[in-house]
């Protein structure tokens, strides 16, 4: 029968300070090595806009002990590279050299790591010069009212367009923009939110949200007897009209039930519209004064009439 293996805990101890000691060693010694870093671009010139996309990552040599270089990738802040010495080649591409950049790199990175070199040593970037424009705003929203509610105002955006900048083929290209897509469900509020602009690639834009405004009212049925007037009829004809009212039925909110009245409304049926047609009615048709009402309809839809000779 085999025995159990003990190991000394005076010689795991010793084992254990050993590879410590070995790791401070190793540590505290001085390194040449490559590090990636985030960069961020700033003070590009406001008239200007950079078409393509500059790295988001720079890579460094650097020396350093090990303790410094521990873990420099993950915590250190992004490299802030500035870009009002930005250099010409063509009219629209510009570039920086890395030999340049170095002072305003090294100023950036942690205590102890001295910066050897860029590996990068040219920085291009595509730019051209800002345009704007305005246009409108489209909202995008989708509306279901509870029971009994509906619309009682005009759907507002505020503001209802903006000023958007970008290269002019692109400009070109936009007629409007929309905001982002959203749903009302059993609204029976007034509604007054913000709501996101989406502002296509590569476009600027100041407001980034706008304000959806809308009334809601519960609504009600109203009805109403109007008297039926002909138009275009020729002065050596008269006629004779059945019914000589009609009926007007329409929704309205019931915050505004109270202010219609008939002289909101004026139903008319032209007479050469069925001279025209060879059609034996009158067709009424409505002139609105009351935009509070909704949804209205007239009864009867035809109106039989009489000519007198």
């Amino acid at each position: 029968m085999s025995k159990a293996i003990t190991i000394p805990k005076a010689f795991l101890g010793f084992l254990i300070a050993s590879l410590l000691f070995w790791l401070l060693m190793n540590l505290s010694k001085e390194y040449v090595t490559d590090i990636s870093l985030d960069v961020s671009y700033q003070n590009i010139e406001q008239d200007k806009l950079i078409l393509n996309e500059p790295p988001k990552e720079i890579s460094l040599s650097v020396k350093a002990s090990g303790f410094k270089l521990m873990g420099t990738s993950f915590v250190h802040k992004p490299i802030i590279i500035d870009l009002k010495n930005l250099a010409r080649k063509t009219d629209s591409t510009y570039y920086l050299l890395s030999k340049n950049l170095m002072p305003e790199i090294q100023n950036q990175l942690k205590s102890g790591l001295t910066l050897n070199k860029v590996k990068a040593d040219t920085i291009f970037f595509s730019i051209n010069k800002l345009y704007s424009k305005k246009v409108a705003i489209e909202p995008n929203i989708n509306i279901n009212y509870k029971k009994g509610f509906d619309l009682a105002s005009a759907i507002t955006l505020v503001p209802d367009s903006i000023v958007i900048s970008g290269a002019q083929t692109l400009l070109n290209t936009i007629e409007k923009v929309k905001t982002k897509e959203i749903e009302l469900s059993n609204v029976s509020n007034n509604v007054n939110t913000k709501i996101e602009i989406l502002i296509p690639n590569k476009i600027k834009a100041k407001y980034k949200k706008a304000s959806l405004e809308f009334k809601v009212d519960k609504f009600t049925e109203g009805k109403m007897e109007i008297p039926v007037s002909i138009t275009n009829l020729p002065k050596d004809k008269s006629v004779s009209v059945y019914p000589k009212t009609v009926t007007i039925i329409y929704k309205v909110g019931l915050k505004n039930f109270n202010k219609i009245d008939s002289n909101f409304f004026e139903v008319y049926c032209d007479y050469n519209e069925s001279l025209k047609n060879k059609l034996p009615y009158l067709v009424p048709k409505l002139k609105s004064k009351a935009n509070i009402a909704s949804s209205v309809r007239i009864v009867p839809n035809k109106i039989d009439f009489l000519i007198h000779k």
